[in-house]
């Protein structure tokens, strides 16, 4: 496991942008499960101004414009150009600042009452860190409402290639957030999807753009591919089988 490479994942994400929405099924059920929370978690239905870093296609951006009243959008991702698919119609185009680049680098601006997120914090070089820093970016009573990955995630591909990312524990999210915010909500769970074999985990993973893991680009020749698909049905193949893909959420809330 190494240190991103964030043009990678750039690259990639750009690469799987035709592909994602149709494909992200799994990033579409974290993301509703995490306006549900929410709805619990807040009780109001307007907020001034909304930052959402790492919004790629847009699948939380929509769904907090349509719960949400936004006054003002700052929408930040890696990808150089608005990302957004052309299907999203947000009720106020008009508000909506785009600020491209890398959120451990950029300066969004101060006075947020909702700083939002969604499969992204994993991404960063230095996660506990940032998320730390979140609250500066707030009003008071300002939330935060983000999305993120514990250690299972793809662990089932993780251990064949030796190839991906240095998850943090929902602990270890909960002590950064508990000394600064008064109320937080963390929780995690773990989401299973099937394959018929493994150049099908492969292929989903590429048309998500999750394949961006560091480690070298090294070419699938076809005995590596025989290898690691004999390999992943004798490891996570199911009685009926099939084969596991396990993702684990972690959703992170906090008020202050």
């Amino acid at each position: 496991m190494g240190i991103t490479d964030k043009q990678l994942v750039a690259r990639r994400f750009r690469a799987a942008r035709p592909t994602y929405d149709a494909e992200a099924t799994i990033q579409q059920r974290i993301v509703e499960h995490l306006t549900g929370m929410l709805k619990d978690f807040d009780e109001r239905k307007h907020f001034d101004k909304v930052w959402e870093f790492g919004c790629g296609t847009g699948i939380l951006t929509a769904h907090i414009d349509s719960e949400w009243d936004i006054a003002r959008w700052v929408l930040n991702d890696l990808d150089e150009t608005n990302p957004l698919s052309p299907s999203i119609c947000l009720r106020h185009p008009q508000s909506v600042e785009y600020l491209c680049g890398d959120v451990e680098s950029i300066d969004a601006g101060r006075g947020f009452d909702l700083i939002a997120s969604s499969s992204t914090l994993q991404w960063l070089h230095y996660p506990l860190q940032f998320l730390s820093k979140l609250h500066h970016h707030l009003q008071p009573s300002g939330v935060i409402c983000i999305s993120t990955f514990g250690p299972d995630n793809l662990h089932e591909v993780r251990s064949l290639t030796g190839h991906g990312l240095a998850y943090c524990t929902a602990d270890e999210w909960h002590r950064v957030l508990s000394p600064i915010f008064q109320n937080v909500c963390v929780t995690e769970e773990k989401i299973g999807l099937y394959f018929d074999d493994g150049r099908e985990v492969l292929r989903h993973l590429k048309r998500t753009g999750v394949g961006a893991a560091p480690g070298p680009e090294e070419r699938w020749t076809p005995e590596r591919m025989r290898r690691f698909c004999r390999e992943y049905a004798r490891r996570f193949g199911t009685p009926a089988g099939r084969l596991s893909l396990t993702y684990h959420p972690i959703y992170l809330l906090a008020r202050l």
